[in-house]
């Protein structure tokens, strides 16, 4: 298992209409530490995304996962 980040916080100010990627703590696109928030200890990329959007369901459609991820991810 691998450490699942979310690029930013949605429910911040100013980023209602950003998408919001979630990396594993070994994408080289990881932002800063405080600009992601820890998803935890999670199997796949796909859990961390449902992770996240569960909780910021407000914002769910504007989760998705890393660009970069998905292209070295097998689905």
């Amino acid at each position: 298992m691998a450490s699942y980040y979310l690029d930013s916080n949605p429910n911040l100010p100013n980023k209602g209409c950003d998408i919001h990627h979630v990396c594993p703590e070994t994408c080289p696109n990881l932002p800063p530490m405080i600009e992601r928030i820890e998803l935890g200890d999670l199997p796949d990329c796909k859990t961390a995304i449902h992770v996240a959007r569960r909780k910021f369901y407000n914002q769910a459609h504007l989760i998705s996962e890393c660009s970069h991820c998905s292209d070295s991810t097998p689905h």
